[in-house]
């Protein structure tokens, strides 16, 4: 069964896109959120611990997938490396979604070993890989390699 509640790990840089994908989820049925923690509404927490268990890991357990903006600086961030690994560790399907310009860059941490998909910032590309049908690794430069993750539809 296609997930149908989506967290979107993104850097504050990449604010932009979010709006734009969580339209485009929601137009499929899809509902999308993320941390509520952006460049319009940051947090001045400074405790990791707190920031993970009051604002990333409630949408984490509530979401089924999550799908990754991958932009040049991704790669690198902390939180991001955190987010891709709390989905594994609870078992939601990960996708990663190369931003336009952004093709070739290095994957975030865990995201080549752990995604059930990468594909380019293309609205049926996006829906495929959550769907199931795309089940491969892209450089966003039209080369790919299979996703050695196993999908579970129940």
């Amino acid at each position: 069964m296609a997930p149908h509640r989506i967290f979107i790990p993104h850097i504050h840089e990449d604010d932009a896109y979010v709006a734009e994908l969580r339209d485009m989820l929601n137009r499929h049925g899809r509902e999308a959120d993320v941390s509520a923690i952006d460049s319009t509404s940051p947090n001045n927490a400074n405790d990791p611990d707190y920031i993970m268990s009051r604002y990333i890991r409630p949408k984490v357990e509530w979401c089924e997938a999550i799908v990754v903006l991958i932009s040049p600086d991704t790669q690198g961030s902390d939180w991001v490396d955190k987010e891709i690994e709390l989905a594994k560790e609870l078992g939601r399907e990960i996708i990663g979604v190369f931003l336009p310009g952004s093709e070739g860059c290095p994957l975030p941490d865990g995201l080549g070993d752990y995604a059930h998909a990468v594909t380019t910032y293309d609205e049926q590309q996006i829906l495929g890989a959550l769907d199931g049908a795309i089940s491969t690794i892209s450089d966003g430069a039209g080369n790919t390699r299979p996703s050695t993750v196993v999908r579970h539809n129940c």
